[in-house]
């Protein structure tokens, strides 16, 4: 008879061979029980399911996000340091604009008479003139130039192909108080004048009392301006070039006296002929 053994089953221990079937698993790297259905995989998370957040990395490579914020750091501090110098350069201006106000704080009578004086050629008026002059005046008598011009504009039926007739007479307006001056101011320093910028701009103004005298009585009276322009704009010529040549010293005093007289009646006959004359377009 043969005898049957019954089948001992060996489970490996640390240190044994493995038998294949174990060999065959782990390099497939499948789980036994997976295999046989006796445990169920975690089912696949669903799109609307919020992944963790990943933690930052404290690696070597946060090394470049550092040097990225220190770059950033100095280029910040960089401009914060130059916007600030620009605001300590335009604050510096406010002193120079406080100083200002004093020559636009006076009396309208005070400033009637002395753009009566601006028509009064003589050496005693020039005195009167320079004591105490002031801006609001100027200032005044530039807009009422430029309200006189618009005037005769409309009434010659004068026609802009670029821009409009408000521009138009402010820009020549303000263009020759502004301009007007600064050739006045320039010509008398090579002169050898003492006049200040603010002087200049003062005395240039005031003397735009001739000019809106003139031009409205030529608007009134068509055909007059000729005879108008002598007479008052002379004045106006005359007592501004008697103010240059009263600051001036030396050889060049009638010259630049001459020069200003010149220019700013040439400068009345320009906006008769180019805004305000009948028939211009």
């Amino acid at each position: 008879m043969t005898s049957t053994q019954p089948d001992i089953k060996v489970e490996p221990t640390f240190g044994y061979p493995r038998s294949p079937q174990q060999e065959w698993f782990e390099n497939k790297q499948i789980d036994p029980l997976a295999q046989e259905g006796k445990i169920q995989t975690a089912p696949s998370p669903s799109p609307l399911a919020v992944s963790p957040s990943p933690t930052p990395s404290t690696s070597t490579g946060s090394l470049p996000t550092s040097l990225t914020d220190v770059v950033q750091q100095q280029v910040l501090s960089s401009v914060a340091s130059t916007a600030w110098q620009k605001a300590s350069g335009v604050s510096s201006y406010i002193p120079s604009i406080e100083s200002l106000r004093p020559y636009f704080d006076t009396h309208p009578s005070l400033v009637f008479k002395r753009a009566m004086f601006s028509l009064v050629p003589l050496r005693g008026s020039v005195d009167q003139f320079y004591a105490n002059f002031d801006l609001y005046g100027p200032s005044m008598i530039a807009l009422t130039l430029a309200a006189v011009v618009l005037l005769g504009m409309k009434v010659a039926g004068t026609q802009m192909r670029e821009g409009t007739l408000v521009g138009a007479a402010l820009s020549a307006a303000f263009g020759y108080w502004f301009g007007g001056s600064g050739l006045l101011y320039l010509t008398g320093r090579l002169c050898g004048a003492q006049m200040t910028a603010v002087e200049s701009l003062a005395l240039v103004g005031y003397g735009l009392v001739g000019y809106c005298i003139t031009l409205f009585v030529a608007m009134l009276l068509p055909g007059s301006f000729f005879w108008v322009m002598l007479v008052v704009g002379g004045l106006a010529a005359a007592r501004l070039a008697l103010a240059c040549y009263a600051r001036t010293t030396g050889p060049r005093a009638l010259f630049f006296a001459v020069f200003v007289g010149f220019v700013h009646l040439s400068f009345l006959i320009y906006l008769y002929l180019a805004y305000t004359a009948p028939g211009v377009s």
